[in-house]
């Protein structure tokens, strides 16, 4: 073969080398950009979109904003994204978070929880977590709204509603209650969170001892009611009821609790509006409601996307049957 057609047929390999190294050059880059992204990290915005994907948007940062709202992002290593929608008030030396959202590993809304502190105090908090699920069958996974005690001195803090004292014009059906009595002990604080549906039925019983502020370490449990009846003596021994006349208790404002060899501090009893979009907080003395106040959940722009389909699950569920507190 002449020599240069040996140099045409080199020249024109070297150059289809090239052009497969420069190709795979091109498709490896982007993969390099996507991994060295932070995998934790904060944006401004973040949209939700027509598939329930969770779009950020800006620019990320791996410093946490000094004051705003804000969104925390993180990726699992399950393959799960987190997004946490927090507020830094300004002056405040905690954050407040107003939302949780959480995706499959499609990378599709999985499920968000909201929670809301209610009653503050030296036993701790009270707050109130709020849970729907979306993409999964109403049957088998149904969204829930309860009240327990939590910590009040942690670094990040749930959501403060806001509170007045009138009656609003706009007060959605009632959909749960919940009756909390705190109990003064030798260690510290005994709470006991009774959550029941609508009807009056009790649903679960959350049970918390704290000391300091803070929830101690493996003293907190939760015992369920739906369709269930051998945890009733757990609900005698704090004197919770079974069930509540909800009627009665509206028309005389009045409560009788069974007495319990504890000494009582507080009891409270909670009406949730419109799964949980407005709270009415009665405070009880001698079984007679003695002050209230309302207290409306601050409403995230996810929340004014998300809400109509929520509220439609927990529809869903009392049509069912099925609980709507836990």
């Amino acid at each position: 073969m002449p020599t240069a057609a040996r140099r045409g047929i080199v020249l024109s390999m070297s150059l289809w080398g090239s052009r497969i190294f420069l190709s795979a050059v091109a498709l490896l880059l982007p993969s390099m950009d996507r991994s060295q992204e932070p995998l934790d990290y904060f944006v401004t915005e973040l949209r939700v979109d027509g598939s329930q994907h969770l779009v950020p948007i800006g620019s990320r940062s791996l410093v946490e904003p000094v004051e705003g709202t804000f969104y925390s992002v993180a990726h699992t290593g399950t393959g799960l994204t987190i997004v946490s929608h927090m507020e830094k008030k300004p002056g405040a030396t905690q954050v407040e978070r107003l939302l949780y959202l959480e995706t499959n590993t499609n990378q599709v809304l999985d499920r968000i929880v909201k929670e809301d502190e209610i009653l503050t105090g030296p036993f701790g908090t009270v707050y109130v977590e709020k849970t729907c699920f979306f993409n999964r069958p109403v049957a088998s996974n149904f969204g829930h709204v309860t009240v327990m005690a939590g910590s009040s001195k942690d670094p990040s803090r749930r959501e403060i509603p806001v509170q007045f004292s009138e009656s609003p014009k706009d007060i959605p059906p009632l959909t749960s209650l919940s009756l909390v009595r705190i109990f003064q002990n030798d260690a510290g604080y005994l709470l006991a969170s009774a959550n029941y549906e609508s009807s009056g039925e009790l649903g679960s019983l959350n049970i918390a001892e704290t000391k300091d502020g803070y929830v101690t370490p493996g003293r907190a449990s939760t015992v369920f009611f739906f369709r269930v009846d051998l945890n009733k003596p757990v609900a005698e021994k704090y004197g919770i009821p079974l069930r509540i006349d909800v009627q009665e208790y509206l028309h005389l404002r009045r409560l009788s609790l069974p007495n319990v060899a504890l000494h009582q501090e507080i009891v409270v009893v909670n009406q949730h509006f419109g799964f949980d979009k407005l709270i009415r907080q009665d405070q009880l003395e001698n079984s007679a409601v003695v002050s209230s106040r309302y207290l409306r959940p601050f409403v995230t722009k996810e929340e004014e996307t998300l809400d109509s389909e929520c509220d439609s699950r927990f529809r869903q569920q009392q049509v069912m049957g099925l609980p709507t507190v836990e």
